[in-house]
C-alpha cells in the first residue's frame, strides 16, 4: 500500500518499496514526501474566475467545425471511395456476382452513372457532391447541437448564482 499524490510520488514510494524488499530493511512508506510544501492542492477559485473559466471551456473544448472545410474533405474523401469503387467493379464485374444490380440502382439516384470509363468519372463527382453536402451538413448541425448544449450547461451553471442573489432580496 502507498499513498498516492502524484506520479513522482508514486514512483519514488515504490522506488523505495523495493529497496526495503531487496534489503529486507523496513520502510515506512506513508512517511515518505509528507511535508506540505510537497503535496500537490487545489487551488480555490473565486465567482469571478468562474465567468473567465466558463467562457475559456466552449473555446477549447467544444471548437466548432469549419462547415466547408468538413465538406470539402469529406467530399474529397467520397470521391475518391466512388471513383476506386466504380473502377473495380468495372475491372472485375461479371453478371453473375449481383454489381450489375448494385450499378443499376446508382444510376437510377445518379443520372449518368454507368459502369464505363466515363462512369468512373461521373462517380467521382457524385461522390464529391454527396460527400460535401453530407460533411457541410453534419458540420451544421454538430454546431448547432453543441451551442444548444453550452447553452443549456451555461444556464445550470448560473441558476445557482441567481438562486443566492434572490435569497439576499
Amino acid at each position: 500500500l502507498h499513498r498516492y499524490d502524484n506520479q513522482d510520488h508514486a514512483m519514488l514510494t515504490g522506488i523505495q518499496a523495493a529497496r526495503g524488499l531487496a534489503s529486507g530493511e523496513r520502510v515506512d512508506l506513508w512517511a515518505i514526501n509528507r511535508e506540505n510544501t510537497y503535496l500537490e492542492s487545489a487551488a480555490v477559485r473565486s465567482d469571478a474566475d468562474d465567468s473567465s473559466a466558463r467562457e475559456a471551456v466552449p473555446i477549447e473544448v467544444f471548437r466548432r467545425f469549419h462547415r466547408l472545410a468538413l465538406g470539402i474533405s469529406t467530399g474529397v474523401v467520397c470521391a475518391v471511395v466512388a471513383f476506386l469503387t466504380t473502377l473495380a467493379c468495372l475491372l472485375f464485374a461479371s453478371e453473375t456476382n449481383g454489381l450489375a444490380a448494385f450499378v443499376s440502382l446508382l444510376s437510377q439516384y445518379y443520372p449518368g452513372y454507368s459502369l464505363s470509363a466515363m462512369g468512373c468519372l461521373s462517380a467521382a463527382i457524385y461522390g464529391a457532391g454527396t460527400g460535401l453536402v453530407a460533411g457541410w451538413s453534419f458540420a451544421v448541425l454538430r454546431n448547432a447541437l453543441t451551442m444548444a448544449y453550452l447553452r443549456f450547461v451555461a444556464q445550470r451553471m448560473e441558476l445557482p448564482a441567481l438562486r443566492r442573489i434572490l435569497d439576499y432580496l
